[in-house]
């Protein structure tokens, strides 16, 4: 389909790459690439510093909007804008013109371009934006875990529940998270049951014997909910007994100084290496030489919860085994793998659980190849995006509904 013929998508979102090759989380690049047999794609997405107002990246047109002077725009990244919030109190500041932002610039782009629909992602900011900017174009809105578990109050609930009613299709990640809205929004929200994808042309075995079995491995943003206090701790029981075992952490983010701290203090520093935040590309080469992938995501006091950790399929996509935090979430996917589960948070188990794996990895064949194939089976990016365009061209024809 040409560009002239094929459709036009907004996607409105707080998180994308700043450039080609950031290390800032990548997946609604990725989404928006995908959906480009279906559609033409703009993303709308905040300004950065050192980042473009306006660029084509893979094919999608870009527009960054701007909500402070250049060198105040950090809302945003490294991080996350909750985080961002919690450790500097003063981007408070920043919300009304960010809000501001978003929405006056999707609003010139509804008025200046023939759209046929708008996705967007997460209720705060993405749905707001939305509801607000949107004008008469239908829009989609994905909740990714976040914004269900981690924004909560009676206030929030309100803000959710008007962002919804005003959303023509409402989607989540995975199924406990569906559910967990749908109780959130009450009768009459239908949700349907979308996640993300994983590239499996990128993401697939080397078919080379090169793997490290000493080498554990863990792939985030360095924040509280990705546990990984707790998997220093355990590793620091786990090196104790196995001299070859080593740590790799690949991300960054405003935990990496504490964490560099702790992992001093447990006497490991020797065995653990910081790789700070890789790009999309660099990745799989990690995923392909490790011994295990690592994931232990965290349930925390308030109820936040990662909604599905895409690290884990892009990990099993190379055939790296996988030892993960038993979230709803990914229980969902994976469903009766019990061997790669432990309780999120618990330190012996988890130390255990390496220790087994590092003792005979060879005993895990059978079930990493039953998680590889299921992630492969439901995430591939290209029926990914497929069903998101089926959804997205029936909310436009007006069909909406969830099916």
């Amino acid at each position: 389909m040409s560009g002239a013929s094929r459709p036009h998508l907004v996607i409105v979102s707080s998180t994308f790459p700043r450039w080609a090759g950031d290390h800032e989380p990548g997946f609604v690049h990725e989404y928006a690439r995908h959906l480009l047999p279906f559609y033409r794609v703009t993303v709308l997405c905040p300004r950065a510093p050192g980042a473009a107002s306006r660029e084509t990246m893979d094919g999608v047109d870009v527009h960054r909007f701007g909500y402070a002077p250049r060198s105040l725009e950090t809302l945003v990244n490294e991080g996350g804008i909750a985080n961002n919030l919690k450790r500097f109190r003063w981007k408070l500041l920043l919300l009304p013109t960010f809000f501001l932002g978003g929405i006056l610039a999707l609003r010139r782009i509804v008025a200046r371009e023939r759209i046929e629909a708008i996705h967007a992602h997460w209720f705060i900011p993405g749905g707001v934006i939305a509801a607000l900017g949107a004008g008469r174009v239908p829009f989609m809105l994905t909740a990714h875990g976040s914004d269900v578990h981690g924004l909560r109050g009676k206030w929030m609930l309100r803000l959710k529940r008007w962002v919804a009613g005003r959303a023509a299709r409402l989607a989540a990640v995975s199924e406990p998270l569906a559910k967990a809205l749908e109780r959130d929004l009450g009768d009459g929200h239908a949700v349907d049951v979308l996640p993300m994808g994983t590239d499996l042309t990128r993401f697939r075995p080397s078919g080379v014997a090169d793997r490290d079995p000493g080498m554990i491995l863990f792939v985030g943003r360095l924040v509280p909910i990705k546990g990984c206090d707790v998997l220093l701790r355990a590793f620091a029981r786990v090196a104790n007994t196995h001299p070859e075992a080593r740590l790799v952490l690949a991300g960054s983010g405003p935990e990496r100084e504490r964490l560099g701290q702790l992992a001093c203090a447990l006497g490991i520093t020797a065995r653990v290496d910081f790789l700070g935040g890789l790009a999309q590309t660099e990745l799989p080469t990690l995923y392909r030489r490790a011994g295990m992938l690592v994931w232990p995501s965290l349930l925390m006091p308030d109820g936040e919860q990662e909604g599905l950790g895409l690290v884990v399929p892009e990990a099993a996509a190379c055939g790296c085994g996988v030892i993960l935090s038993a979230q709803p979430a990914m229980r969902w996917l994976l469903g009766d793998t019990s061997e790669v589960f432990v309780a999120p948070g618990d330190v012996d188990a988890l130390a255990a659980a390496m220790r087994r794996r590092l003792d005979d990895p060879r005993s895990f064949d059978t079930v990493d190849r039953a998680v590889t194939a299921l992630v492969t089976a439901r995430l591939d990016w290209n029926s990914v995006a497929a069903g998101y365009a089926q959804r997205l061209h029936a909310m436009a024809a007006g069909q909406g509904g969830s099916d």
